[in-house]
């Protein structure tokens, strides 16, 4: 039932986020009994994902997944505590070993999906960026990188679909962003 809760309030809030005017979130009575509780939900996150959230050096969630979950605290009464990794790939695992209760922000790939509830409401979609030297051109997307060597966070979506669907292109797996 807390799966319900939060996977409910967490993709009912887009819609009022920003809304000065009060709201009624029309929750059941075993909804309204498991935020009265005022059970802590443990959370997991990446911690180099900024604009939308990172660890800001003293082990703080910051960023804008960040700011929408204390919205919903406040809106809700639900009580959210971040749960510190150094990696993606440790804030996944932390999930799977059942060391948090959800995570803040992931997309669905092949094997996650296998591993976890997902909602079908989604509060973005962020599309996949290529970053590289002045004055190389990646016109026609992935089938340009032929000779070039890609760089794919290890444990993103985005290293998996290139693997199966791109398997001739060079890659290094690398631990973050930077």
């Amino acid at each position: 039932m807390h799966k319900l809760v939060i996977y409910l309030l967490l993709f009912f809030f887009p819609y009022s986020l920003f809304s000065s005017t009060s709201i009624d979130l029309n929750l059941t009575p075993q909804e309204r009994e498991f935020i009265a509780q005022e059970r802590v939900i443990k959370y997991v996150y990446d911690p180099d994902w900024a604009p939308f959230e990172w660890e800001n050096g003293i082990n703080e969630h910051v960023g804008i997944v960040a700011d929408i979950l204390k919205h919903i605290e406040r809106k809700s009464g639900l009580k959210f505590q971040a749960s510190h990794s150094v990696s993606w790939v440790e804030a996944v695992d932390k999930l799977k070993n059942a060391d948090a209760d959800m995570v803040s922000s992931i997309s669905i790939n092949y094997t996650k999906k296998e591993d976890l509830n997902f909602t079908t409401n989604t509060l973005f979609s962020v599309p996949y960026v290529f970053v590289s030297h002045n004055n190389d051109y990646f016109a026609d997307g992935f089938n340009s990188l032929n000779s070039a060597k890609l760089a794919l966070v290890k444990g993103y979506a985005i290293e998996e679909i290139v693997q199966s669907e791109y398997p001739d292109l060079k890659f290094k797996t690398v631990s973050n962003i930077r």
